[in-house]
């Protein structure tokens, strides 16, 4: 059974599977413009001290299913409190479980629970992502 739930930087780091993880998501959600991915575990730690990071992951046991990384900070255009998502993924092998809309939905409520008048997430349009996010009708 997929346990979604919130958690912290040093959660995700102890999953045995994480390498696997992390190539998964290097491959399918590589960025042509960005290069190839360089996950720096320090600065998600700074952000996460900072009370800007706000972690969210999928697990079955012990292992990581999938992630949801929301990043709440105040607009200063707006001057109100917004979530932009900075990464997002299920693995492939967990995809059948719901365990990327359990992601969305708790990304959703804590950012919400913060104080955020928006979640910001974007995909590219011919991936995995992009698909479920137009099914999902809340989203434009």
């Amino acid at each position: 059974m997929i346990n979604v739930r919130r958690c912290s930087i040093a959660d995700i780091e102890a999953a045995p599977n994480l390498a696997a993880v992390l190539a998964e998501y290097g491959a399918e959600c590589a960025q042509p413009e960005l290069g190839a991915s360089r996950v720096n575990a320090d600065a998600y730690r700074a952000l996460e001290a900072a009370g800007i990071l706000h972690p969210i992951g999928a697990f079955r046991g012990v292992l990581l299913a999938g992630f949801i990384f929301p990043l709440v900070v105040t607009l200063p255009h707006y001057g109100v409190a917004t979530a932009t998502v900075e990464s997002y993924f299920v693995a492939r092998s967990e995809r059948a479980s719901n365990a990327g809309l359990k992601l969305l939905a708790l990304a959703e409520e804590t950012a919400r629970g913060l104080g955020a008048k928006a979640l910001i997430l974007s995909a590219p349009v011919s991936g995995a992502l992009a698909s479920v996010l137009r099914a999902v009708r809340s989203y434009r």
